[in-house]
């Protein structure tokens, strides 16, 4: 059922109302949540006409006071995400609040409640309602994929990714070398500054927490995480990827590996230098290779997810990815 929006409202949200939350139809509410729901922090979907795509477990509802139409919310048993309001009503703590007290009237919500990449807009409005912010904040950075020339060097070997079954499960034929170098190179060292691996971008939503940044600490869960991209990665994805290696030593000495998914521009899920070949920018080679093979496999864009402030913003600026608006990933309501 469509909701269409009369004078009753245009009234002010008056904090003493009730909220009701009310199950969507997904296509209704997708339409409402393309336009309504931070344009910036949507806009890399909507530049390639992809819908709203919500996570496992997420519903849409509709946030309405009588039959007025507040606005609309993607809700999981513990979390919140995609949170829009209709003009002129407002994104308020009250608000909030109001839908944090529904979720735990619907049923036992014990577990602390989290807010899912909440835009930079909004985030006054959640720690005023009594959640907690990550330290860090992210953004999304994309540019149009490109046919770079000269790629090739005498003392740089560049190959591609490929993987195979084992036990009927897909995995990377080089597994172990990309997940030793990984293990050594990424997680041995870690950036002070930030306290987070150094070289690592973070995977699109649909896999958010498989990426090799989910679980750094021990070899096996790196080659864990590695083994779960390999069983989702379609070949174009693998195509795409590439490893660096030296041509005097043979060493591997760079990784950079693409993610795809269903209606989704390929994403960086992970790019990483070798700590002693740092510096001589390899990791620029890396992104014009893949920009080269995603652009002659007819893919438009490459998109990637970094923390602000880390390096890897800096070298994607370098390289013309237009940053995206900042997000939290997660707020969290004890």
């Amino acid at each position: 059922m469509d909701y269409k929006i009369s004078q009753d409202n245009l009234l002010p949200l008056d904090p003493a109302d009730s909220l009701d939350l009310s199950r969507a139809e997904f296509a209704v509410w997708e339409r409402y949540c393309s336009v309504y729901y931070s344009q910036a922090a949507d806009g890399f979907h909507r530049l390639t006409g992809l819908s709203v795509l919500l996570p496992e477990g997420y519903a849409p509802f509709w946030l309405k006071q009588g039959d007025r139409l507040l606005g609309g919310v993607a809700l999981s048993d513990s979390g919140i995400r995609n949170l829009f309001t209709v003009p002129p009503f407002e994104t308020s703590p009250g608000l909030i609040k109001r839908i944090t007290q529904a979720m735990r009237q619907m049923g036992e919500r014990e577990l602390p409640l989290q807010a899912l990449d909440v835009p930079e807009g909004q985030e006054d409005a959640y720690i005023r309602a009594g959640f907690w912010p990550e330290p860090y904040r992210y953004r999304w950075m994309l540019r149009p994929t490109s046919a770079y020339t000269g790629l090739a060097e005498q003392n740089i070997i560049c190959r591609p990714v490929e993987a195979a079954l084992d036990s009927d499960e897909p995995r990377l034929k080089l597994e172990r070398e990309i997940g030793l170098f990984l293990f050594k190179h990424v997680y041995g060292e870690p950036e002070k500054k930030f306290g987070i691996p150094a070289g690592i971008f973070s995977g699109i939503e649909h896999h958010e927490g498989d990426n090799p940044g989910a679980a750094a600490g021990s070899f096996s869960a790196v080659l864990s995480n590695l083994r779960k991209y390999a069983g989702y990665s379609p070949k174009s994805a693998l195509t795409a990827s590439c490893l660096l290696y030296d041509a005097a030593t043979h060493a591997l000495i760079g990784v950079c590996l693409i993610e795809t998914a269903e209606d989704r521009i390929p994403s960086i899920y992970v790019l990483a230098v070798h700590s002693s070949y740092r510096g001589q920018g390899l990791g620029a080679k890396m992104l014009r290779y893949v920009l080269t093979l995603l652009e002659k496999t007819g893919e438009s864009y490459l998109r990637v997810k970094v923390m602000h402030g880390h390096p890897l913003e800096s070298l994607c600026y370098s390289c013309g990815f237009l940053p995206g608006p900042f997000f939290n990933p997660v707020m969290t309501l004890s």
